[in-house]
C-alpha cells in the first residue's frame, strides 16, 4: 500500500506551524506561528497584490513601494507570535504585541527575521504532517501540542 499522507501538507499550512526564526546563528527566543505558501490567506493575497500592481500605470507603477508590499506579503504569513518560554517579545525595550502591527516592527527593525520567515514559509518540506510516535514514545511525552513546531529548532534547510 503507498499512503501518501506523509506528504500532504496542505492542513499545516493552513493552520501553521511554529517557527523560532535563528539569525545569524542564534535563536531569537520569538516563536511565530506561520502559514504556508500554499496556504488559501497567502494564494488570495498574492493574487490581490498582483491585480492591485497590474491596475496601475507604469508611472504609478514607479511610486510602488516594494519593500513595504514584500513585508505585508510575509505579515499576512503570520497568524500568532510569542516568547520562548512565555516570556514577552522585547523590541528597543517595549513588549511588542502579538498582533500584524508587532509583526511588522519587528519586520522593520530585523528583515532578516522577516526573511527567515518567508522562507520558511515557502517551504513545503516544514509543514509535512507530524509522524506518529509509538505508544511507548507517547506514554514519555510530558506534553504535546496540536499544532506542529518545526523541526530543528528553526533552521532552514537550503
Amino acid at each position: 500500500m503507498a499512503d501518501l499522507g506523509k506528504f500532504a501538507t496542505h492542513k499545516n499550512a493552513e493552520e501553521g506551524v511554529w517557527f523560532e526564526p535563528i539569525v545569524f546563528g542564534i535563536a531569537t527566543g520569538v516563536e511565530f506561528l506561520v502559514i504556508g505558501a500554499d496556504s488559501d490567506v497567502v494564494r488570495k493575497q498574492a493574487q490581490v497584490s498582483l491585480n492591485e500592481l497590474q491596475a496601475l500605470t507604469q508611472p504609478q507603477q514607479e511610486r510602488v513601494n516594494f519593500k513595504e508590499r514584500n513585508r505585508e506579503a510575509v505579515v499576512v504569513r503570520v497568524l500568532k507570535m510569542r516568547g520562548k518560554d512565555k516570556k514577552p517579545v522585547i523590541l528597543d525595550g517595549e513588549e511588542v504585541e502579538d498582533t500584524p502591527v508587532g509583526y511588522r516592527k519587528i519586520f522593520v527593525a530585523s528583515p532578516e527575521i522577516q526573511d527567515a520567515v518567508k522562507a520558511f514559509s515557502d517551504k513545503r518540506a516544514n509543514f509535512l504532517p507530524k509522524e506518529k510516535a509509538s505508544s511507548s514514545e507517547q506514554s514519555d511525552a510530558s506534553s504535546s501540542s496540536t499544532i506542529p513546531t518545526a523541526s530543528d529548532e528553526g533552521k532552514i534547510d537550503k
